[in-house]
């Protein structure tokens, strides 16, 4: 039996959530949010006639309904729990009665937080729906043409191992429970550790796209048979390890969030493994627009590389900014960093 001041805290951990998280989803509906995660699925009948668009503003609505729902339960079984929405929302009702109140740790990481959660959830969102969809879109014509490796089976594979990678951060960004050992222990407190994170996602790494113009293709084609079905195969074992690095982290999966250090999976070999797998299957993606870039000229091969280079420097530099963010509050991940030496490649980096 709750006790009159837990059912207090109760429901304004409730309400406060309830009020940032609808604040969100509404935020999430406008006509940019919509332009930008575009992503949907269609359900059809066998005659092919659409039951029901799925799209990822729907899907949000309906994440959020199940919240509404969900959490009054949650903090009936975690009544002592202080929700980031409650720190936030007292913190800005306070500030708008001009009480001057104190921003401190606490209060930055409840802020950051919840734009961390407002940005990644409908973007993960938009990327389960638009990779279920490749999938099942590749499945069919999978099944209509004959062949052994097919590019629409390459592509079927590759954007089904997307969409476990998606899956599990979504239910990352999604979920935070005491008994899964998941709960947000910070979020990155820096400029430089947003920019270079949010600068691999839409809609930002199409602005940066328009300086350093993307060079690499998921599905590169070759001329060659031999070399299309090697580096096919190829990136589909680098993607794998991606995927494998994201199964590791489990129910702890989101960006510039410490939530406790990952030391399995490939997290035994180097630091950075998605990042290794990422980028090397990135530039084995690039090899056709090098070489059609060379042919045009030594200056635009030189461009082309230069390009991905820096997409690379990128990556280098969110390993960076991680690894500062992750040893701010314990020595946890020092001892980890010592015991694995190699951010990046075994032996070498």
């Amino acid at each position: 039996m709750l006790k009159n001041r837990d059912w207090k805290s109760l429901l304004a951990n409730y309400f406060s959530t309830l009020i940032i998280m609808w604040a969100g989803i509404a935020l999430s509906a406008g006509d940019f949010r919509i332009r930008t995660f575009s992503g949907y699925f269609l359900i059809h009948n066998d005659s092919g006639t659409i039951w029901f668009p799925l799209t990822a503003d729907r899907l949000l609505a309906a994440v959020g309904v199940v919240y509404t729902v969900a959490l009054i339960a949650y903090y009936r079984l975690f009544p002592a729990t202080v929700s980031k929405a409650r720190i936030a929302l007292s913190w800005l009702l306070r500030w708008a009665r001009r009480q001057q109140p104190r921003f401190g740790f606490a209060e930055k990481q409840a802020m950051l937080a919840i734009a961390l959660k407002f940005f990644f959830l409908p973007l993960m969102l938009n990327f389960v729906l638009n990779n279920l969809g490749i999938v099942a879109r590749e499945y069919h014509a999978l099944t209509t043409v004959a062949a052994e490796f097919h590019p629409h089976l390459y592509l079927l594979l590759l954007n089904l191992l997307f969409f476990v990678d998606v899956i599990i951060f979504t239910f990352g960004y999604m979920i935070e429970i005491p008994g899964l050992k998941n709960i947000i222990r910070s979020v990155e407190p820096t400029f430089l550790g947003w920019a270079v994170c949010l600068a691999c996602y839409p809609p930002f790494n199409g602005m940066v796209s328009t300086v350093l113009p993307w060079q690499s293709s998921d599905s590169p084609h070759f001329t060659n048979p031999a070399s299309q079905i090697a580096a096919d195969c190829v990136i589909l074992g680098l993607i794998t390890i991606y995927v494998w690095a994201s199964v590791a982290l489990g129910w702890k999966a989101s960006n510039l969030t410490n939530r406790g250090v990952i030391s399995h999976g490939p997290y035994r070999w180097v630091r950075h493994p998605a990042y290794t797998s990422k980028n090397f299957a990135w530039w084995i993606g690039a090899i056709p627009t090098f070489t059609a870039a060379f042919s045009h000229s030594l200056g635009t091969g030189l461009w082309a590389i230069g390009c991905m280079a820096a997409v690379t420097v990128i990556y280098i530099a969110r390993a960076w900014t991680e690894e500062r963010h992750l040893s701010m509050l314990d020595d946890s991940y020092v001892r980890y960093r010592a015991q694995i030496r190699y951010r990046f490649i075994p032996g070498v980096c």
